[in-house]
């Protein structure tokens, strides 16, 4: 990482070992990723054959512009396997990730004034599909503070490593909207709710159509002591 007064420019270079599930394309004569394996466990025969048996290497980076109460960032990373990743034939994986290199790009922000912060970030993949999400925190009481998080996410987005707030695990095939608040009327107690409504656009895992859903939270809860917590 070299900093240059406001200016900040970071960059990496990785190699490492994956474990991954693999089938032979006998048309290519060419073994192929239909999986990566990520619980660590490797417990059985074909478990233990499938350990580290792909490479990655990844690169990448990010320059950042600081001001006082704002900041832009430009960030890049690309992936190279040793093997071509092919999902399996599933109309819910129809715009899986593919190929032995990938990419993902972004720009992320933020900006504050007074009692609020607003952030975000916009990005895009190899294949330029898209994926924006948006906060924004607000204190508008010395006792009550207000969040708000939309999220769209085109259904053609892949990211390897992504990680976002949404309800999917993946950033990917969804649009959402979240809205919470926290109010502290008292010294130790405090009242917490929110709102997620979320749709998911395309076909998921053992979800064969377009769905939607929703959660709600309201939690009361009173804090006597450094010790004690009751909600």
């Amino acid at each position: 990482t070299i900093q240059l007064g406001k200016l900040e420019a970071t960059g990496f270079l990785s190699f490492r070992k994956l474990s991954a599930n693999l089938v032979a394309d006998t048309l290519r004569n060419v073994d192929l990723i239909s999986s990566f394996l990520n619980s660590g466990y490797y417990r059985t025969e074909s478990e233990i054959k499938d350990k580290n048996n792909v490479q990655q290497i990844s690169y990448g980076g990010n320059i950042t512009y600081h001001q006082r109460n704002w900041h832009i960032g430009i960030n890049g990373v690309c992936y190279n396997f040793s093997l071509p990743v092919q999902k399996r034939d599933e109309p819910f994986n129809l715009f899986a990730m593919k190929g032995k290199d990938w990419g993902n790009f972004s720009i992320d922000y933020s900006w504050t004034s007074r009692n609020a912060h607003f952030f975000g970030e916009v990005a895009t993949d190899k294949n330029l599909s898209r994926a924006i999400l948006n906060g924004l925190l607000i204190s508008v009481d010395p006792h009550v503070d207000l969040s708000l998080v939309q999220r769209s996410i085109d259904k053609q987005y892949q990211a390897v490593y992504g990680n976002a707030f949404t309800e999917n695990t993946q950033p990917v095939n969804e649009n959402g909207f979240y809205t919470g608040i926290s109010i502290r009327p008292f010294p130790g107690w405090a009242i917490d709710a929110y709102c997620d409504l979320y749709r998911f656009p395309w076909l998921r895992y053992r979800v064969n159509a377009m769905s939607e859903g929703h959660d709600y939270l309201v939690m009361l809860g009173y804090k006597p002591s450094k010790q004690t917590e009751i909600y």
